[in-house]
């Protein structure tokens, strides 16, 4: 978890989220996530929730 994203920039982006007026659905925090959203855009929906549930949940 060295490369997760801080409180800080997590709080960064949910204030942006909150008072930037745009009808915007999705916001990414951090560079972690930034990097599995684009993998999650890369291999589709159902192949990257069957990959991370093999890493993070042992299936």
């Amino acid at each position: 978890m060295e490369t997760a994203s801080s409180p800080e920039q997590i709080a960064a982006v949910v204030y942006e989220a909150a008072t930037d007026g745009k009808n915007k659905l999705r916001y990414v925090a951090g560079e972690d996530a930034k990097a599995l959203y684009a993998q999650r855009l890369a291999q589709g929906d159902e192949a990257f929730r069957a990959d991370f549930a093999k890493v993070f949940l042992g299936n």
